[in-house]
Formats: C-alpha cells, structure tokens, sequence
C-alpha cells in the first residue's frame, strides 16, 4: 500500500471518485456531458467517503486540495482541445485493475471512444513521486510467478 497506511489510502481512493464527479458536474454545467449524471457521482463519492467514516479527513485532505487546484483547468484545456464535442467522466479504476490496464477513470466520448488518465496526486509534491506501486514482494512475484488475475 503506497499510502502508508489503510486511511490514507482511502482517502486518495476517494479522491478518484471525487474527481470523475466534479469533472462530471463542470460538464453537465457548461453543456458538454453526454448525460446528466454529476448527482449519481456525487453520491457515489459521498456513499465511499461515509462507508469508511473519512468524510472529514477527505475535505481536509491534500488529495483534495490537490484536485481542487487543478479540476478548473484541466476541464477548460480539455473543452479546448476537443471543441464541440460532450463527453462523460467514468471512474473505472476497478474495472481497469481487474482487467490488468491502466487508468483511473476515462473521459467516454459519444462515438464510444475514450481517453484513459492514470490520477497522480501527489501528497508531497512532484519532487518525491512514486514510480512503481509495488512491494519488494511483489516486484520478486512478478519475476516467479504468472499472473492469474
């Protein structure tokens, strides 16, 4: 767990949520969503933030002051590049991970392509960040074993 420990580490799960939902929510508002779903992310974010009892610690956090930083931007870049065009922001970190891909959350467009982004929220800044998130353990298995799952 690249956290440190199991708070932490949901904490910076929950920030994934809350980012598709407030990419989302400046999509529904300015016009570009494909659908109208910012309140069912919303809740989905506030359902995980409640289950694990970090609703506090997350509005608190680093991680989501980080995405608050950024959201703005990133949403107007992307409008940007993509004039014209309604897109929607899906979270499929499980998803991705049980299929062994990349990605955090993906940007679905109406032709049924999308753009797949990895979320890198650093708590320290860009000067100390993690470059591979397994353990030793893991980095030996990968070399042992087969991948089953």
């Amino acid at each position: 767990m690249g956290a440190g420990d199991s708070k932490t580490h949901m904490i910076q799960d929950a920030a994934e949520a809350y980012i598709v939902y407030r990419l989302q929510d400046l999509a529904v508002k300015n016009n570009t969503a494909l659908t109208d779903s910012a309140e069912d992310k919303k809740k989905i974010f506030n359902i995980y933030c409640y289950d694990r009892g970090i609703e506090s610690d997350f509005n608190k956090s680093v991680y989501k002051e980080n995405i608050d930083l950024v959201v703005d931007k990133f949403y107007s870049e992307l409008v940007e590049k993509y004039p014209n065009k309604k897109f929607d922001f899906v979270d499929v970190e499980k998803e991705f991970r049980d299929k062994k891909w990349k990605g955090d959350f993906i940007i679905q467009f109406e032709d049924e392509n999308y753009i797949s982004f990895s979320l890198k929220n650093y708590k320290k800044g860009f000067g100390r960040i993690q470059l591979c998130s397994g353990t030793w353990h893991s980095f030996l298995n990968n070399f042992l074993f087969k991948a089953v799952g």
